[in-house]
């Protein structure tokens, strides 16, 4: 009997069906081989750019996080000192342009001491330390009274920076009335500013003129008093000091006497 090699449509139909029970089974007992390669995670190069990345961000946030919070105790000390400074230069204000002057024919130029005009105005340079401030003497009426019975009157107002143990140098404000008798005697001045690197007063005659000095009583000032004063208050530390400056155009001066 002679077989036939070639697979009859039969035989071509058991081939196929017996193809897909074998996928079903594959299929069912998770036993099918995937067509591609599937990423099961990250490379070691995406975790190492991941890494890298997250390093950056870390650090420029560490670093705004350090220059923000130093910096808010750098504003909060010039706020503090803006404020200070603005109080001080207040004061001086309302006190010249308080100024209680002397004028003919009540004021005659005296050689004694005697007989020397109470209200002059005299303005020089102190040595305090190793530093040169100005001192500022006049007659004001901006009288600032310390008892409760708020006497009134011409009070003789004296600003000069003394050096003080724990805060530096310090812009001090005397306030004393004339008739007190203890208008010579030490006290405790109350403090304006602390931390006082630079005071420097400028006074103006009446043509404009600047001098570093002033004595009212003095010839070379023609016993004149000056039209305006300038101040320049510096304070601060040496890294972070700030400069404040105004001019007090006085309301009341004596002319220059021939």
């Amino acid at each position: 009997m002679k077989i036939n090699s070639h697979c009859g449509p039969i035989d071509t139909y058991c081939r196929e069906h017996r193809m897909i029970i074998f996928r079903r089974t594959q299929s069912e007992f998770g036993t099918e081989r995937p067509d591609a390669p599937r990423s099961a995670g990250f490379t070691l190069v995406e975790l190492m750019i991941s890494v890298f990345m997250l390093a950056i961000i870390v650090t420029t946030l560490f670093g705004a996080y350090r220059a923000v919070f130093s910096n808010a105790g750098a504003l909060e000390q010039f706020r503090t000192d803006f404020e200070m400074a603005r109080n001080c230069l207040e004061r001086i204000t309302i006190d010249l342009t308080g100024i209680h002057v002397m004028l003919p024919p009540q004021y005659r130029p005296s050689n004694s001491d005697s007989t020397a005009d109470p209200y002059a105005v005299v303005g020089d340079q102190v040595a305090e330390g190793r530093e040169n401030f100005s001192r500022l003497k006049f007659a004001s009426v901006s009288h600032v009274p310390s008892r409760r019975d708020f006497p009134q009157g011409v009070a003789e107002i004296v600003y000069q920076v003394k050096n003080d143990a724990r805060n530096g140098f310090v812009l001090k404000r005397s306030d004393r009335l004339f008739r007190d008798e203890s208008l010579d005697s030490d006290r405790n001045d109350p403090a304006l500013c602390f931390h006082v690197r630079g005071f420097k007063l400028t006074y103006y005659d009446d043509a404009g003129r600047e001098f570093d000095a002033w004595d009212s009583e003095s010839d070379a000032c023609k016993h004149a008093t000056p039209s305006a004063v300038g101040i320049r208050l510096e304070i601060g530390d040496s890294e972070n000091a700030q400069v404040y400056q105004t001019r007090v155009h006085l309301p009341v001066a004596r002319e220059p006497l021939k």
